[in-house]
């Protein structure tokens, strides 16, 4: 068997623990690439902490992590040891910066992209009520502004064909607060576009892409809107208008006081409701410019919490591999 290395991804499930004993009987080098994962808040820091100290040890060779914050999560509890530990970056993250840096953006009209957030991130009913009347917003701004081409990027699993469900967009039109019952029909996110337009495949002008590269996406957008993704920080990194629909309503409960956006949101432009989300576009649109002390603010919060702007997270990583096998497992 000539394998040389095992990479995989996490540290906390059963079969982790059996791909590391059966390593150690191969002779094998364990490497873990740490799945990607924002942990920005002091809350989710802790969570993640805690939840490592419960694994006793770290029984691979080396982990990988994106930044300062994950390494901290499994040196602090002693789940780790600092040089088992290696920041590296993102390794998605190469190309946008290499990317970012042409400020190359010509389009045959104007783009604004809405990435779509699940519904079900929070249990307050306001969370729904947000969430509908954004989408709700955009599309009428598709009517409104024939000339602007619309795209919303929803993930794969929020299409029909994965058979990934979201709530009945009726609770929208009737107010009601109720959550979807178990076995009760509910919609993905075509149905709600159509239950608030039938007709928004006429316009021409509004397209769902949830195959579009993430980077192609921001990177071809005029104006950016996402809601609790990284998104939000890669977007800002690349100088684009950010608008973020974080409604008074779901900010005052107590779900809304747990987002993990709020202490970023300086970098960004805030919609208080939907009137305010569409203006906010709008005024975008005519005004993308991003002042230097925004735009440092976005390039600081970028590398801390995502990945170094160096843009060599793959040649970290390879040369890492490269020593780790030259040293049987030691960095």
């Amino acid at each position: 068997l000539d394998v040389k290395v095992l990479l995989l991804y996490n540290v906390r499930y059963l079969p982790d623990l059996d791909w590391s004993e059966v390593s150690k009987r191969l002779g094998v080098v364990y490497l873990t690439i740490f799945r990607e994962g924002l942990i920005m808040t002091q809350e989710q820091i802790e969570f993640v902490k805690h939840r490592h100290s419960s694994f006793s040890r770290y029984l691979g060779d080396h982990v990988v992590v994106c930044n300062e914050v994950a390494k901290r999560c499994f040196v602090e509890p002693g789940f780790a040891s600092d040089d088992q530990v290696t920041i590296c970056g993102m390794l998605r993250m190469d190309n946008l910066i290499k990317n970012v840096r042409k400020k190359s953006v010509n389009n045959e009209q104007p783009v604004v992209t809405l990435f779509w957030w699940s519904i079900h991130l929070y249990e307050a009913p306001e969370f729904s009520m947000l969430t509908l009347e954004a989408l709700e917003g955009f599309i009428e701004l598709t009517k409104e502004l024939e000339h602007v081409q619309f795209i919303i990027k929803p993930k794969p699993t929020h299409l029909r064909r994965t058979k990934s469900l979201v709530r009945e967009s009726r609770l929208h039109k009737t107010g009601s607060t109720e959550l979807a019952k178990a076995g009760e029909r509910q919609l993905v996110i075509e149905d709600i576009i159509n239950k608030i337009t039938p007709d928004w495949k006429k316009g021409g002008n509004l397209t769902i892409e949830p195959w579009l590269d993430v980077h192609d996406a921001i990177l071809r957008s005029n104006v950016v809107c996402g809601f609790q993704s990284t998104t939000l920080f890669e977007a800002g990194l690349a100088g684009k208008p950010v608008v973020v629909p974080y409604f008074s309503e779901f900010s005052r409960t107590t779900d809304g006081a747990k987002y993990p956006f709020q202490e970023f949101l300086d970098a960004f432009d805030v919609a208080d409701n939907k009137k305010e989300f569409k203006e906010l576009i709008r005024h975008r649109l005519a005004d993308s410019n991003i002042d230097p002390i925004t735009q440092e603010r976005r390039n600081h919060y970028f590398s801390t919490y995502v990945s170094d702007l160096d843009g060599q997270s793959v040649l970290k990583t390879e040369k890492l591999i490269v020593d780790l096998l030259e040293n049987g497992g030691a960095s």
